[in-house]
């Protein structure tokens, strides 16, 4: 008889007895079998149910569900009434008031945390390194992740660290931890992401598979989404991209270069007035950021608002020397006044040195997007 059958038999002989019910659940749970644990659960009596150690089981039930606003409800109380909290308690409330966009309570929830040992050091290590990386306290995390070895977890703390140090400018670094990560574990999530990142800078056809592999992984990681649009943009395929980078937006609407991403699909479909409210959507999110006065510019100039394009490729350069997007918005302009020759060496600097999160675009590409956007805006100019 298998440890789940025999369990179930004597938690069938005595009903009432919250440890035995306990063990089955998490017995069941690390069988992956979580709708029969949920329905045994759910046939407990009403007061074995609010016992603390089960309230915990039915929240760990809704974590693998997914169902995060349940596992806040049921654990709250519980951390509130336990002071010190178990340490496995906080993590969970943690880790779905983290998901939920909640990076400064989750971390208030991991201070209340009892003496942390064993299996927990490396989970609440973990989280909390999460949440400083969606913080930029990324030196923080880094130093956190120094020193802490696990055979068991390995693979996810490289992956980790490699996420981490990409995203801190250390790309060499990065890449060898990713390679380490993904010798332990082929399916480590942030070691992937960092592998698929590492592509797309390279431009490299691999990219758009890695990123669909991470999609199918986790279905609700904007990042995922995020580098599949990507490279799907790179790959010339536009609407698979907006497609793909409509949901990205949904999983991340704070981060600008998502915003910027989707703004450029919209533009290559002669979406106007799409592309400008993708760029809106960044600049309230920052009105400092150049390149999303370099969008908005480029919106005016296709749109003929020469003075509006103007100011904005001021301001744009003003805020970033470098910015493509106010180059662009420049082209049009001179090509608007018939300066031909001016606008296409800008033009051909600017496509002869694409950049990841980019579509790869032809040198008359602008000219196409006038053709395209002009006769809905009153009337064709000549080139």
């Amino acid at each position: 008889m298998s440890r789940v059958a025999s369990l179930e038999a004597f938690a069938d002989r005595d009903p009432t007895n919250p440890d035995l019910l306990c063990d089955l659940l998490d017995s069941l749970v690390l069988e992956g079998q979580v709708q029969r644990a949920r329905e045994r659960l759910e046939r407990a009596p009403q007061a074995l149910r609010a016992m603390p150690g089960v309230v915990f089981r039915d929240a760990r039930l809704a974590l693998v569900e997914g169902d995060l606003p349940k596992v806040i409800a049921l654990l709250n109380p519980l951390v509130s009434a336990l002071q010190p909290a178990p340490a496995g308690l906080c993590h969970d409330l943690a880790y779905a008031q983290f998901t939920l966009g909640e990076p400064d309570e989750a971390l208030r929830t991991l201070s209340r945390a009892s003496a942390v040992e064993g299996d927990d050091v490396i989970s609440i290590a973990l989280l909390t390194a999460r949440i400083w990386h969606r913080q930029q306290r990324i030196r923080e995390a880094l130093a956190l992740l120094d020193g802490l070895h696990d055979p068991s977890r390995q693979a996810e703390i490289d992956g980790l660290r490699a996420l981490l140090l990409l995203d801190h400018g250390q790309v060499s670094d990065a890449a060898r931890e990713a390679s380490r990560a993904l010798s332990l574990d082929p399916a480590q999530f942030e070691a992937g992401l960092v592998s698929g990142s590492l592509a797309l800078s390279a431009r490299h056809e691999d990219a758009v598979s890695i990123f669909q592999r991470l999609v199918a992984m986790r279905p609700n990681v904007g990042r995922a989404y995020l580098g599949l649009g990507e490279g799907l943009m790179m790959s010339g395929d536009i609407v698979a991209a907006t497609a793909v980078l409509d949901r990205a937006v949904t999983y991340m609407p704070d981060h600008i270069g998502t915003w910027h991403a989707l703004a450029w699909c919209q533009l290559l479909q002669g979406k106007l007035d799409d592309a400008q409210r993708s760029f809106d959507q960044a600049f309230a999110l920052d009105r400092t950021f150049g390149e999303t006065h370099g969008g908005r510019a480029l919106i005016h100039a296709l749109r003929g608002e020469r003075e509006a394009a103007s100011e904005s490729i001021k301001r744009a350069l003003r805020l970033d020397p470098h910015g493509r997007n106010a180059r662009y918005a420049q082209s049009v302009l001179l090509l608007d006044e018939g300066r031909e020759a001016e606008a296409q060496s800008i033009i051909q600097d600017l496509v002869a040195s694409p950049q990841a999160g980019r579509p790869l675009v032809s040198p008359d590409f602008v000219n196409t997007l006038r053709d395209l956007l002009r006769p809905k805006q009153g009337g064709s100019r000549g080139h």
